[in-house]
């Protein structure tokens, strides 16, 4: 339900900021020859839930997942294509935690695991806009994200092992849509963003218990099967 709240919270909030997109009075327009230029760059802050789709190993394992929120940090580069079509390059950094429970119907014995993610952004996209009404401008965006978890397999060999239940290596296929606003000396745009990982990021690990985490990873390996990430980006892209 708390994901499903900020879904819906995200998308007023994106619905209203368009609503002065749909008055067609002309106002003067700030940032004329900025769509111009034919390269450009900015700054991107966003939070995302963090969510998994698992599979268990058998009917005999109830698997639930504690969604944790990233913090995204990205630069920005523009490269300017043809009017109204932009390349663009976002390398950034991403500071994750979520969790997961396992639960074993039988015996009805519940374990919870915390993954912790420190992730590299490298995404890729193709930006389509919009004309300009006054100085508002909607977009949609598309393309790929290679990201890379600097906690995750053995990237993390100098950190606790109860870190590397996932692996490092995932690819992003990502689709979404926001809108520009042109003020008088920046362009400020409101983006939402879906990313589907691609790769079964389920890491097996030593089958033994860390005293140190109470990590007990045999009970991890023998019940859980898959793991896939799902995320939903929220960003303020500043240009």
């Amino acid at each position: 339900m708390g994901m499903r709240r900020l879904l819906t919270s995200l998308f007023v909030l994106l619905f209203c900021a368009s609503l002065p997109v749909l008055s067609q009075k002309q106002k003067p327009r700030n940032l004329v020859t900025f769509d111009y230029k034919p390269f450009h760059f900015g700054y991107s802050v966003g939070v995302s839930p963090i969510n998994f789709y698992m599979k268990p190993q058998d009917n005999n394992s109830l698997l639930k997942v504690r969604s944790g929120m990233i913090i995204n940090l990205n630069l920005i580069t523009n490269l300017r294509i043809r009017n109204n079509l932009d390349l663009r390059f976002l390398p950034g950094i991403q500071f994750a935690s979520r969790s997961i429970e396992i639960e074993d119907r039988p015996t009805n014995e519940l374990k919870e695991f915390s993954i912790e993610g420190v992730f590299i952004d490298l995404p890729v996209l193709i930006k389509y806009r919009s004309d300009r009404v006054n100085n508002y401008a909607p977009y949609l965006i598309a393309g790929v994200n290679p990201r890379i978890d600097l906690l995750g397999s053995h990237l993390a060999t100098g950190f606790q092992k109860s870190a590397r239940l996932s692996k490092a290596f995932d690819v992003y296929p990502e689709l979404g849509f926001g809108i520009d606003f042109y003020l008088q000396k920046v362009k400020i745009a409101t983006e939402l963003k879906f990313s589907v990982g691609l790769l079964d990021v389920h890491l097996p690990t030593e089958a033994d218990i860390d005293t140190a985490t109470n990590i007990d990873y045999t009970y991890y390996n023998q019940r859980l099967s898959s793991m896939f990430s799902r995320m939903v980006i929220f960003a303020i892209h500043v240009e």
